[in-house]
Parts: structure tokens; C-alpha cells; sequence
């Protein structure tokens, strides 16, 4: 009788923790910008209805050639968004047959979407003038969620292709 109890008890764990809701997110993260003193960013919103923002400690070191330090501060919005909004809007304006495909250019500023939806998740990067009016919106939007109020967190997963890009290293004279 005690093993049939523990059986149907181990089941219903192992349906309850198979059933839990796959974390979904729409994040934006910028590359270098041609001002070196300029930090990186990152802009995430779960489906937890919040958004979170990474941005980066600049290196003061004026001996250093590269203020990138690849170091950043967390952060959570004080106020909840609707992810569902957003998710209509980036699911059906950005994926790899509607956005150019990415080529490096010298000295432009690449950002990226990536997002993880129930039934869809891609990464794409791009510069903004290669988007059409919609997507440029759409980017626009996600890029202004880093002037929310928010508040100081330890953490959070930010994609690092372009947080954690590092310039080369200049020619020995």
C-alpha cells in the first residue's frame, strides 16, 4: 500500500515539474559604438510581464585604449509591461526572412534581437538603417524601455555576442 502511495506521489512531481511554463523573452543588445566612451546595453522583457536592463561599467582608465570593461550593472523595472504586446509585435516583424543578413561594417553599431517564444526562438543581428519603418519602430520601442525606472538586481542572462565583443588589439610600433 506504501509503495502505491509513493509510485502516484513521484508521478504527480514529475507531471507538476514537467508542466511548468517555459520562460519566454524578447531581449535587445547593442554592439560598440564609434565612441568608445559609450556603454553597451541590453534590454530583456520576460514573460514574467518585467524588464530587465544591463548596462555597461565603462573603464575610466584613460591609459586604456578600450573604456569597454565587459563588466555590467543589473537591473529590474519597477512597473510590469504586457509581453504578450511585444510578442506579437517582434514575432511577426523580425525573423531571418524578414531582416537583411547580417554583414560586419567597420565602425557601425550592430545590435541584436533575440527572443524565445513558446514555438519560436531565433537571434538575428542587424544595423537599424537596413530595417524597414515597421521594424525600426518596433526596435525604437524596445530600445526607450531603458529609460523605465528600475531598480538594482545582482543579476540576469543577457546574450554576450555583442555585451562581450572586444576590440582587436591595436599594432605594436
Amino acid at each position: 500500500m506504501k509503495s502505491k502511495f509513493s509510485i502516484l506521489f513521484l508521478i504527480l512531481i514529475l507531471l507538476f515539474s514537467c508542466s511548468k511554463d517555459e520562460i519566454q523573452y524578447i531581449e535587445l543588445t547593442s554592439g560598440r559604438e564609434m565612441d568608445r566612451r559609450k556603454e553597451r546595453f541590453g534590454v530583456k522583457i520576460k514573460s514574467d510581464n518585467y524588464i530587465y536592463f544591463c548596462k555597461e561599467i565603462m573603464d575610466v582608465n584613460p591609459d586604456n585604449y578600450d573604456y569597454h570593461s565587459g563588466k555590467y550593472s543589473y537591473y529590474k523595472s519597477i512597473s510590469k509591461v504586457d509581453f504578450m504586446e511585444y510578442q506579437a509585435l517582434v514575432f511577426n516583424n523580425f525573423s531571418r526572412d524578414k531582416v537583411e543578413v547580417f554583414n560586419p561594417i567597420p565602425d557601425e553599431t550592430a545590435f541584436q534581437i533575440k527572443f524565445q517564444f513558446t514555438n519560436a526562438q531565433e537571434k538575428l543581428t542587424f544595423y537599424p538603417e537596413y530595417l524597414n519603418e515597421k521594424q525600426i519602430f518596433i526596435f525604437e520601442m524596445l530600445e526607450r524601455l531603458k529609460y523605465k525606472k528600475f531598480k538594482p538586481i545582482d543579476s540576469i542572462e543577457f546574450s554576450k555576442d555583442l555585451l562581450q565583443e572586444k576590440l582587436p588589439e591595436p599594432p605594436k610600433f
